[in-house]
């Protein structure tokens, strides 16, 4: 049987094992501090200016699409090309005969105005002095221009100012050699602000538009279809 004596001694040891293993556990150093673990009910403050960009009044309108009242100028840079494939005798395969001028001008509205743009057919030039005469007299010698013109552009697609613009079809009607034409072109276009780009491509034949066919001892053939690229840049002007 344990005595009284006894298990008073018991008790003062092990209180001083328990006083032991607290020191130890706390390492003899300061205590230190743990931070609570965030929680969803406690999510981090964020500046509300981080959140929302701030757009000036003109950002503002070119975000939304203001393009009313303002007219876009056919400016420098802008140039049409014409290619259609072609068997010279000289030659024992095809080859591609490209006819290029920067000789355009015109406006483009995006507001539901008129869009024209003209090109200067006596300015068109290849590789081959023969090929340009032949072009300049024979085919637009008593027409020397060409216009195509759009009645209204329509609503302009949501992304023309995003960095990679936006691609659409417009409509219009081709005036050259003295007749009209329908026609088609498909259009990428994009809006940064100082100039807006537009980059059109469509195909015709000589007879869709009633061209006659060049001819000549030296082309032994010409393909039917003629791939028009017409790159525009276009200056805003306030109307």
């Amino acid at each position: 049987m344990i005595s009284a004596k006894r298990v008073s001694r018991l008790s003062i040891l092990a209180a001083a094992l328990a006083t032991i293993m607290l020191l130890w556990g706390c390492g003899g150093s300061e205590s230190t501090e743990v931070e609570p673990t965030p929680t969803i009910a406690d999510p981090p403050t964020v500046p509300a200016a981080t959140l929302v960009p701030t757009l000036e009044p003109e950002d503002l309108s070119e975000a939304e699409g203001g393009y009313e009242g303002v007219t876009y100028v056919v400016s420098e840079g802008t140039e049409a090309t014409f290619t259609v494939e072609e068997q010279l005798a000289r030659l024992p395969l095809p080859n591609d005969a490209v006819m290029r001028t920067t000789e355009l001008s015109g406006e483009v509205h995006l507001d539901g105005r008129p869009s024209v743009v003209s090109i200067d057919l006596q300015s068109l030039a290849s590789d081959q002095p023969f090929r340009d005469s032949y072009v300049r007299t024979q085919m637009f010698g008593e027409h020397p221009t060409a216009t195509f013109t759009v009645p209204d552009i329509g609503p302009v697609p949501e992304g023309l100012t995003a960095e990679e613009g936006i691609v659409t079809e417009v409509s219009g009607s081709l005036e050259i050699r003295g007749a009209t034409f329908p026609l088609e072109f498909e259009i990428e276009a994009r809006d940064d602000g100082d100039l807006l780009f537009v980059l059109g491509r469509t195909t015709f034949t000589w007879d869709q538009l009633n061209i006659p066919r060049p001819t000549a001892r030296s082309v032994v053939s010409i393909e039917d279809d003629v791939h028009v690229e017409i790159l525009l840049y276009l200056s805003p002007e306030d109307s």
